[in-house]
């Protein structure tokens, strides 16, 4: 931080006491009144700012290159005004959120969410899940592979499966998420890899 030359008055008055020229100096050099005016008022003005030329200068050849990139080089500090770069600023954003959820949609996820009224489901209409055998009584655990027919949320809150095998087998969400058997010796998998990792490890 650089030496203020100036000071102001409980009004807000600046003022300094460098003599603008040797008629504001006594007999024996010494300045013995303080100055205000247009130069004490510009002067006071950027030191208010708290920075040294400096520290400005290097502020400004960093904004424009920031802006220069921001607005691919359509913009820099030769050009541009407040709307200029409000318009640019939105610009960016927008281009930053192309691939984003709109916030407003964000919102009443979140809404959803705290009220208890979003489901995720672990998988969709048409999906393939893998299931095996662990009956002890086969001899062989073979991967079966089904489509997802349907899926139900029941007033308890749980989520059942249903899939094309013979007889419209329907399992829970929560067998699948936590890997727990249903119908005491199915397991079924959201895909082939955890299921060929299930069966080489050894199901129970």
């Amino acid at each position: 931080m650089f030496e203020r030359l100036t000071e102001r008055t409980s009004d807000g008055i600046a003022y300094t006491k460098i003599p603008l020229n040797e008629s504001h100096l006594n007999k024996r050099g010494v300045i013995e009144q303080c100055f205000t005016g247009f130069v004490a008022d510009r002067l006071a003005a950027y030191e208010d700012i708290g920075l040294s030329p400096e520290e400005i200068t290097d502020m400004i050849y960093r904004f424009e290159a920031f802006l220069c990139e921001m607005t691919g080089n359509r913009m820099s500090k030769s050009n541009y005004t407040l709307d200029a770069m409000i318009l640019a600023a939105n610009d960016y954003q927008q281009s930053l959120c192309d691939e984003c959820w709109d916030r407003s949609e964000l919102a009443k996820y979140y809404e959803l969410e705290h009220e208890k009224r979003l489901v995720v489901l672990p998988c969709k209409v048409g999906d393939t899940i893998y299931r095996i055998n662990i009956d002890p009584l086969v001899t062989e655990n073979e991967i079966e592979c089904f489509n997802i027919d349907n899926i139900v949320i029941c007033d308890n809150g749980d989520i059942l499966l249903k899939y094309d095998a013979h007889d419209g087998v329907i399992c829970t969400a929560e067998n699948i998420i936590k890997g727990t058997t249903y119908l005491d010796y199915y397991l079924v998998f959201l895909t082939k890899e955890e299921a060929e990792k299930a069966l080489k490890g050894g199901v129970e």
